[in-house]
């Protein structure tokens, strides 16, 4: 069996450092956002139920999923307030996304070539929040935003910044989004590459279907 779990388990650090499967779940940082709190729980459960002979496991982590096909825009609001030009100032973090279409084929991969009891981190290249939004000026042609906000906000300043709660679930309020997005959630999808063949394609291309999908579901753009 696979469970989806997420790379925010263990790979999100107040400090620019990389993830890998060995690492501890992150349950310190994460202690007050519940969505990857339920993750890590989840995860917990899936494993245990593993080592207790109840069912082989596969887990697989995936960062944030962009690409074409999100109907809903759930991971890619980010791309789309982009292209609204309603991203004022640049969070100091660093991000790490991966290609739906990549990570789904890791996944079956991992029906047939993942090892039960371990886990998968399935992510891109690690980037700064600002060279993020850089390479989206790249492919879309709407300029990056300019300025760089700083690592303490009050509450007033986080909710006007809060611009990427769609690294958690929809009830997050946009001073925990900020709070999110000042982290780092870097990683290592070595072992993913050799065990399950994972290959991730080059981010821009990435992000470039993702902001041609959104301007082709006809977006205000």
């Amino acid at each position: 069996a696979i469970h989806m779990s997420s790379s925010g388990t263990i790979a999100v650090a107040t400090e620019s450092k990389v993830a890998h499967e060995g690492s501890d779940y992150a349950t310190d940082v994460v202690r007050h956002w519940p969505y990857y709190l339920s993750k890590i729980y989840a995860e917990k459960l899936a494993l245990d139920m593993h080592r207790k002979g109840a069912l082989p496991v596969v887990v697989v982590n995936p960062s944030l999923l962009l690409g074409p096909g999100d109907e809903g825009l759930g991971s890619s609001a980010v791309v789309l307030r982009h292209l609204n030009r309603e991203i004022p100032a640049v969070p100091p973090g660093g991000i790490n996304f991966v290609d739906a279409r990549d990570a789904a084929a890791a996944t079956v991969a991992a029906l047939d070539k993942g090892t039960p009891g371990e886990r998968y981190l399935l992510g891109g290249q690690n980037m700064t929040i600002e060279a993020f939004f850089v390479m989206l000026e790249r492919v879309s042609g709407i300029p990056a935003p300019t300025i760089k906000a700083p690592a303490v906000l009050n509450d007033w300043t986080a909710k006007v910044l809060g611009t990427l709660e769609d690294l958690s679930d929809d009830e997050t309020d946009e001073s925990v989004a900020y709070a999110m997005a000042g982290h780092f959630w870097y990683l290592d999808a070595a072992k993913a590459k050799r065990d399950l063949g994972f290959q991730p394609r080059a981010p821009e291309a990435t992000l470039r279907d993702t902001v041609a999908f959104v301007r082709y579901r006809g977006h205000r753009t």
